[in-house]
């Protein structure tokens, strides 16, 4: 009886293996569907906070018509091997060993480039106070704030902020008036992992003339999240976002892809 418990059980782990789908991203979900706006808003609020009137990166970061860009992209690796082994035991001293192995593998990945100016941020946020005021209320009530709660390690903080305060700061970096060509440039990154991971599970049984699984498989799920920004100077006299993005805040963002491929 415990012989057909085990079969049915590797049985099992086989149908689930085989019948694996489309592994879910690490994201907030709405509306039945995964959605990326808890994240676009936490970058927005986080890009507000360095332009808003006391924050004192808002006059270089306003008069030298800083743009950013910056590179969300979301992977998900799913895995699953079975493994059992059994021994029969023919007589004292010998015994018959027989294995078999079944995996899959699945990887799926989402990559969105966003832009944003950060001028037009602070015009965006002095026109909200001044209507939030006009109603009577010292903030606005949704534009500029962090989402809550925090639905995933995206939504939490990303340290954009701190990375930015954290750049001027630097010693010797070229500040204020008449940023040109690559003057003032600056970036990072932020990546999260997460892992879901179970590891030889599974019954093990002896009979008489009988033993197994032992380690029956493996299972993971590993979701990368990573955020990768470049802040990029358009100088005093360069125009103040576009229709499309200057080719110095896109260029910044490929070469900061490129180093990061290049040091793994």
């Amino acid at each position: 009886m415990r012989r057909y418990v085990g079969v049915g059980a590797i049985l099992g782990v086989a149908a689930t293996l085989s019948s694996c789908g489309v592994p879910a991203f690490d994201v907030p979900r709405d509306e039945g569907g995964p959605s990326v706006t808890h994240i676009v808003n936490r970058i927005k609020c986080e890009l507000i906070a360095l332009v808003k009137p006391d924050a004192f990166t808002r006059a270089e970061l306003v008069q030298n018509n800083f743009e950013v860009g910056l590179q969300l992209s979301l992977d998900v690796n799913s895995s699953g091997e079975l493994a059992p082994s059994f021994n029969f035991p023919q007589t004292a001293a010998y015994a018959f060993n027989f294995g078999l192995k079944y995996s899959r593998a699945h990887q799926q990945n989402f990559t969105v480039n966003l832009y944003y100016s950060m001028p037009v941020l602070a015009k965006q946020w002095d026109l909200a106070i001044a209507d939030a005021k006009a109603k009577g209320l010292s903030e606005p009530d949704v534009f500029g704030k962090c989402p809550s709660p925090l639905e995933t390690n995206l939504t939490g903080n990303l340290g954009i902020k701190e990375s930015v305060e954290l750049a001027f700061t630097a010693p010797d970096r070229a500040q204020q008036a008449k940023l040109q060509n690559n003057a003032g440039q600056f970036g990072g990154f932020v990546s999260f992992v997460v892992t879901k991971n179970v590891n030889s599970v599974g019954p093990t049984w002896t009979l008489v003339h009988f033993k197994g699984p032992g380690n029956l498989g493996t299972f993971g799920i590993v979701n990368t999240d990573k955020i990768t920004f470049g802040f990029a100077a358009g100088g005093p006299d360069g125009s103040k976002f576009p229709d499309k993005p200057s080719d110095k805040v896109r260029d910044l963002l490929l070469q900061l892809n490129i180093s990061q491929i290049q040091a793994r």
